[in-house]
């Protein structure tokens, strides 16, 4: 069980020169665990009575936009991969444990946020103003390294375009805008143009193993395709869901798994690294 923990879970993180940092099994772990962390933070939320809606879905997005940039400062080699506490080696800022850092980070501004208000509103917002700063000077930090800036251009705009042909879907079928379904749209659109963009023009590898199935079978343009109508069909899925903090949970989920590694790849992509 030992070396069966170390050939697919430890080495992938700090061998990446021989192991691919993706593979079944570490797939499968982290996506279990993923969601039993979403179904208990869910829970913990409606039992401190905070409403799942567009205010605290927007609150959250700073944080998952600012994951997405801070992932590439280890890309840039402007954090390390490696830190030594008391003489053990972690590495807090690589997928999985950047993304637990970031968390923590969320969970102890809205702590200082509800000891400063103590008002369920007021600490949304201060969240959210908080996460929009956090997310605004991790991109002040990468903007001089920028080389490749068009790429991050034609990633967001090939996104825009999916997100304004999914609203103006919505229109022809006279049906009403929701935003938080507009953003989970978008994210999953920004994941598969940055995929598509990265490996068709920029020159770089498929990481994840779902992601190489789908491009082995017929390459980066289908991996985009299935993204954009995974997005729209979860869309017309959440749309009929009548417990709305389950709906706004679930598309707040889906959006993270889309605009972060999204995001990531993109911003890499521009830096060059």
């Amino acid at each position: 069980m030992a070396d069966f923990f170390q050939e697919y879970f430890i080495n992938p993180i700090v061998d990446q020169a021989h192991y691919p940092p993706y593979n079944v099994y570490n797939t499968i772990t982290f996506a279990l665990v993923a969601l039993i962390a979403v179904f208990l933070i869910y829970k913990g939320l409606k039992k401190a009575g905070f409403t799942l809606d567009g205010t605290f879905f927007e609150a959250i997005l700073p944080y998952v936009i600012f994951g997405g940039i801070f992932r590439v400062f280890e890309d840039a080699g402007i954090a390390p991969r490696i830190v030594t506490i008391v003489g053990y080696q972690t590495y807090p800022f690589v997928t999985p444990l950047i993304y637990v850092n970031i968390f923590l980070l969320l969970a102890l501004t809205a702590a200082g946020a509800w000891l400063w208000t103590k008002n369920r509103s007021r600490t949304v917002t201060a969240v959210r103003n908080a996460g929009l700063l956090y997310a605004a000077l991790a991109l002040l930090v990468l903007l001089p390294r920028v080389k490749n800036p068009i790429w991050l251009v034609a990633g967001l705009l090939l996104a825009l375009m999916v997100w304004g042909a999914y609203r103006w879907s919505l229109t022809f079928r006279k049906l009403p805008t929701d935003r938080m379904l507009s953003w989970m749209v978008f994210g999953q659109a920004l994941d598969g143009s940055a995929t598509f963009i990265g490996l068709q023009f920029a020159g770089y590898a498929e990481q994840h193993v779902v992601g190489n199935v789908l491009i082995d079978i017929g390459g980066p343009a289908l991996f985009w395709l299935v993204k954009v109508a995974f997005a729209f069909a979860a869309s017309e899925v959440l749309r009929g869901e009548k417990d709305d903090g389950a709906r706004n949970f679930v598309a707040l989920l889906i959006t993270i798994f889309g605009l972060a590694p999204g995001l990531r790849d993109l911003v890499r992509a521009a830096l060059g690294v």
